[in-house]
């Protein structure tokens, strides 16, 4: 943990205990809370306890909504339904999730990933999405959070922002509790059934509601330790397609003996068991402050405050082919999935390379949202707002790799280190394994007479549940492993900074229909900065010639001698505690039970100083393709016409609102051009960079831009009976794009010129940010009916379209702002790859939702309650599959589905809940510009459960099970047979105990 990430959060841990300390000396400020409308001011105010009040308050929110909304309230302080917000927000209708390590992170709602989130109201910076519209949830404590809502239809008052919906976090304000003192805690313990270890959760919540002032104050910490196993293909994206007539090493070979050398084989580069776990180390800190200045005005004041460490640890065994012939196969069991196309399910591999792979990922992520608003009240027609917002994330990311040997690597693929003696294997002490063979079983010989090369035999065997390992080799002993690589590369630094002014007014009127007029004005700025380095070591030469790498191998050499930049690192000769003995592989079967040796993934989380014990003198490489920075500032209007009234030929009342939200978006991106060499500057010193350290920076492509969105927005509702509700709405909206998309680094290949020989002239380029690219926009259409037919009892059908400008895709652009080697911009249409927006798609689909309780029944019945909800979104974007076939659009399922049984009595309450997700599609997928495919997920069903009994009024011990069936994440490419790889994640039981006072 760098210097930065103390500094910040020692900042925020000091002004969360001064806003406590404020709080105890009685300089609490106040807030007042969201005015409801005249006739909900009418409605009894409800104590949201247990599961039937929660029920109960979220169809309230729904019902007495202006617009489509679905809510999550929580039970009681501190206790949404789920272990993550995420968990939560998949049992709302249309809402999709994706998961990390089993837990809840990501969030589609309608199938759309672009969603907004807010907090109370206003956009807010979570670290876990610095650099991404799409929310992740992961570092934020789902026990700060009293509700939230998914907004579906906008209104002009509603921050635009989510192209399919909005969600907004609600977290306690003192004037929302009982008066006078309420205190809750809570700790909890879970347990997993890979892991084996039990986690702990601790959460308190201290709140005051006193005559003209509040406040309330919550922590929570957790530690979670969660199994994340993952097998099959090492990397998505690392396949290819191997021909019968031209991969194999032999030339063409009949490998499936059918009488001919036309088929094709769809061949990975390398094959993967993972041992893998993600430890998670979450601080959550929030403070409310409310208080009545006077009989008009409420001052609030707000700090939220989040802190995540995170260590992503994997170790595996992978067989690959050393990136040479894609044929490095004998297929044991083959489908053919279309006509010549086969998808291997079983197969004999000879291996280039068999590697004990490990890696440790870190994450340090820390948010902190401050809020101060005063709110204007007379009970007149005017009543408004005015608030400042500020926010500053930061993301700090290393990643530090070890790949080590059990083969020697020179008798598979001529790897060899020299030292000045000749030639020696970069992995002495490796196995050599067997002589290759021809596809009929006869030696293959080099030119010299002997075996082109050797391999080691490794079978696997996809059909069943999980794969099925049969390593050839010795793999127990320790002798026969060595460090080989080691590299820290993709390291990021970002952070981010969020400054909100706003205004808002209401005037009401004595109109026949218009009750009263919204309006206001926000300006917005937000900076974004990615610095991402790789980890580079200097190596002298003999010659006394000093360069940086980032690969140290001893296979890369010194550029003037030839001898090998590093050391032979065998195992026997590490630092005591670095190597580990491991035989989990979650459900993967035929991996020796005495397990395999790799590096403790532990010892790596410290890239600097691993990286460092090994080859001293790294210092950050900027990698300036990758590297950026964007401000961004909103400029925004908005008014809104709300109305009521009641046609009176019908005797039908309605209600709705009319308006229009004006943005105007200026951008400044700075972009780094990659320059032709690599050139590392330490002290004022320039050294040459080789082996894979990063090419320097050439200048900056600095874009000015800006662009307008006017959104307009109609919501209305039909009271059809008293219990039955119409509504209809329309919105346009937009959501800006994740500012990879727009910042992410400019490589320039130039020529030279004729007429000067110092001069390059610029002729293509190749940018994956493109700072020219408009937002994400889309017309979105909803029709809704909604039957109340009790306080607890909801029946609602919904249609929804989207219709959505463009996605983006991959194209070529002429460009007039990139300069020549000299810095002066000659070429006004240089040829440039890159992303830009590409034609758009539709969803559109319907939602049904119903919830009850049953408390009509007699007796222990009365306790029984459901809900059920299923979304039918069927969608289309402009890639195409291998049969020519459209594709939906990116991460979304067809069809998914909640069910929950619950059961609430005498203290006691019990919930079973099922979640489906139909099948999604990845991402399409072109391999070697011969075939497009559609990478798919497998469907998805979890399933959780509850119960806890109130022993006390103020003490109940409530135990909960997560993924009780032990669902995991299966991919495949375009069929089913074509296994890509699988996610495992496991079964975790919790144990706890909450008071509440």
């Amino acid at each position: 943990m760098n210097n930065s990430h103390n500094q910040f959060k020692r900042c925020a841990l000091a002004l969360s205990i001064s806003s406590v300390l404020a709080m105890s000396a009685g300089y609490a400020q106040a807030q007042q809370a969201e005015k409801t409308s005249a006739e909900e001011a009418q409605i009894e105010k409800i104590l949201v306890r247990g599961v039937k009040g929660s029920q109960v308050a979220s169809i309230n929110t729904k019902r007495n909504s202006d617009q489509v909304v679905d809510s999550i309230v929580a039970e009681d302080i501190g206790k949404l339904p789920d272990t993550t917000i995420a968990d939560s927000l998949q049992r709302i209708n249309g809402v999709q999730i994706r998961r990390s390590a089993g837990e809840g992170s990501t969030v589609n709602v309608r199938g759309m990933p672009q969603v907004a989130t807010l907090l109370n109201g206003e956009q807010f910076l979570s670290a876990g999405s610095i650099t991404t519209v799409q929310p992740d949830f992961t570092d934020i404590p789902s026990s700060l959070i009293s509700g939230v809502d998914v907004l579906k239809s906008p209104t002009a008052s509603t921050l635009a922002g989510g192209i399919s919906g909005t969600i907004n976090l609600k977290s306690h304000r003192p004037f929302d509790l009982e008066e006078g003192w309420t205190l809750v805690a809570a700790t909890e313990g879970t347990y997993g059934s890979y892991t084996e270890e039990v986690d702990d959760k601790t959460s308190m919540f201290a709140g005051y509601n006193g005559d003209k002032w509040g406040a309330a104050f919550s922590a929570t910490y957790s530690n979670s330790n969660l199994a994340n196993y993952r097998n099959g293909a090492q990397n998505d994206g690392w396949w290819g397609l191997a021909g019968e007539g031209w991969a194999w090493p032999q030339g063409a070979a009949d490998v499936n003996a059918d009488g001919d050398t036309t088929d094709t084989f769809f061949s990975f580069q390398s094959h993967s068991a993972m041992n893998r776990f993600v430890e998670r180390e979450r601080l959550g800190l929030t403070t409310s402050f409310q208080y009545e200045l006077s009989s008009t005005l409420t001052l609030t004041a707000n700090v939220f405050y989040t802190d995540m460490d995170q260590f992503d640890r994997a170790s595996g065994i992978v067989a690959h082919n050393a990136w040479q012939n894609w044929g490095w196969f004998k297929p044991d069991a083959a489908t053919e999935v279309a006509p010549g196309f086969y998808a291997l399910e079983s197969v004999d591999l000879e291996a280039r390379g068999l590697n004990a792979y490990s890696r440790s990922e870190v994450d340090y992520r820390e948010s902190l949202n401050t809020n101060l608003q005063l709110d204007y009240d007379n009970g007149d027609r005017f009543k408004g707002s005015v608030r400042y917002l500020h926010g500053k994330a930061t993301a700090e990311r290393t990643k530090n790799f070890a790949d080590s040997y059990l083969n020697d690597g020179l008798s598979q693929v001529g790897a060899d280190a020299n030292f000045g003696n000749g030639p020696v294997a970069v992995n002495p002490g490796g196995i050599k394994g067997l002589p290759i063979t021809q596809a009929n079983g006869q030696p293959l010989l080099g030119s010299n007479g002997l075996p082109l090369y050797y391999y080691i035999p490794v079978s696997i065997d996809y059909r069943g549940e999980h794969p099925d390992w049969n390593i050839g080799v010795d793999t127990g002993n320790m002798a026969n492993y060595g460090l080989v690589s080691t590299y820290s590369e993709h390291n990021s630094d970002d952070e981010a900074n969020l400054d909100i002014l706003r205004a808002d007014g209401s005037y009401a009127f004595e109109l026949e229909n218009i009750t009263s007029v919204d309006f206001g004005v926000r300006y917005a700025k937000r900076d974004v900065t990615r610095f991402t380095y790789d980890l580079v070591s200097p190596f002298t030469s003999s010659a006394g010639k000093t360069v940086y790498a980032k690969w140290k191998d001893p296979a890369s050499s010194l550029p003037d001698t030839g001898l090998s930049i590093a050391a032979l690192q065998p195992f026997s000769g590490l630092p005591a505690g670095w190597v580990k003995q491991i035989s989990d592989f979650g459900p993967v079967t035929g991996l020796p039970s005495a397990g395999l040796y790799f590096i403790d993934p532990k010892v790596m989380d410290d890239a600097l100083g691993f990286q460092n014990a090994l080859y001293g003198g790294n210092v950050r490489q900027k990698n300036p393709a990758d590297s950026y920075d964007i401000e961004e500032k909103t400029s925004t209007v908005y008014t809104q016409a709300n109305f009521e009234g009641d046609i009176s030929a019908f005797d039908l009342p309605f209600r709705g609102n009319l308006g229009v939200q004006v943005i105007k978006t200026q951008l400044n991106v700075l972009q780094n051009i990659l320059g032709a060499t690599s050139v590392v500057t330490v002290d004022g010193v320039d050294y040459e960079g080789i082996s894979g350290t990063p090419l320097s920076d050439a200048g900056d492509v600095i874009t000015d831009r800006d662009y307008t969105d006017v959104l307009p927005s109609f919501n209305i509702s039909f009271d059809l009976t008293e219990e039955l509700k119409l509504r209809a709405a329309y919105a346009k909206t937009m959501t800006a794009l994740n500012t990879d998309d727009l910042g992410l680094g400019l490589s320039v290949t130039r020529t030279i010129d004729p007429n000067n020989s110092s001069l390059f002239l610029a002729q293509q380029a190749q940018s994956n940010g493109n700072p020219m690219m408009d937002p994400w926009r889309s017309d979105n259409f909803d029709l809704s009916l909604e039957w109340y037919f009790s306080s607890s009892g909801l029946l609602s059908l919904g249609a929804f379209r989207m219709d959505i400008e463009s996605f983006i895709e991959t194209g070529t652009v002429l460009r007039s702002d990139i300069p020549d080697s000299d810095g002066v911009v000659r070429n006004t249409a240089v040829p440039t790859q890159t992303k830009q927006n590409g034609q758009g798609g539709t969803i559109e689909g319907i939602e049904f939702g119903y919830q009850q309780a049953f408390d009509f029944l007699p007796d222990l019945w009365s306790g029984f309650g459901v809900t059920f909800n299923y979304t039918y979104a069927p969608s289309e974007s402009a890639s195409k599959d291998y049969y020519g076939e459209t594709l939906p659009i990116s991460d979304n399922s067809e069809h998914s589905a909640n069910s929950i049984i619950w059961y609430e009595k005498d203290g006691f309450q019990a919930r079973l809940a099922h979640n489906y997700r139909s099948k999604r599609l990845q991402y399409p997928v072109n391999v070697w510009g011969q075939a497009d495919f559609g990478f798919w997920q497998q469907p998805t069903a979890y399933v959780d459960a509850s119960v806890s009994y109130d022993i006390t009024d103020n003490f109940t011990v409530f135990a909960q099970g997560t993924n009780l069936t032990e669902e995991y994440e299966e991919s495949y490419l375009q069929w089913e047979n074509l296994k890509i790889n699988q996610n495992i994640y496991e079964r975790r039981y919790t144990l706890g105990v909450r008071a509440r006072f």
